[in-house]
């Protein structure tokens, strides 16, 4: 095979890959009862309040190395947290999050301080 050919299929394989990543980065995908489970034991290893409803969960990948998930949960005491977490690293991995009685723009002020603190553009 020349140069050319290898380079169209690595092109080709590239493109599928970025396609494969976008379609699992769907908000509208939801999560599976394992993700769920999983986040609530990590919500209380984190020190988070009781995880009582998940409301919203979606992941996203940043820089096709970087996962970026983000939660709305309502607690035992009905006040919404909501979570950002970006994971570098496993061992790095902390969440930066937010609870209050309603949610009137809240995401938003809980976006923008998450964007501050994980230290990316958004």
């Amino acid at each position: 095979m020349n140069s050319n050919k290898i380079f169209g299929r690595i092109v080709a394989l590239m493109g599928l890959f970025a396609v494969n990543c976008l379609q699992r980065s769907d908000p509208d995908q939801g999560m599976s009862s394992r993700e769920i489970t999983k986040f609530k034991e990590q919500a209380e290893k984190w020190g988070m309040p009781p995880v009582r409803e998940l409301i919203t969960g979606r992941h996203r990948l940043i820089h096709l190395v970087r996962k970026q998930s983000e939660y709305v949960y309502k607690t035992d005491n009905n006040k919404i947290c909501e979570v950002a977490v970006v994971e570098r690293d496993p061992e790095r991995t902390k969440p930066v999050w937010s609870c209050a009685d309603d949610k009137r723009g809240f995401w938003r002020r809980a976006m923008s301080k998450a964007k501050k603190a994980l230290g990316f553009l958004g």
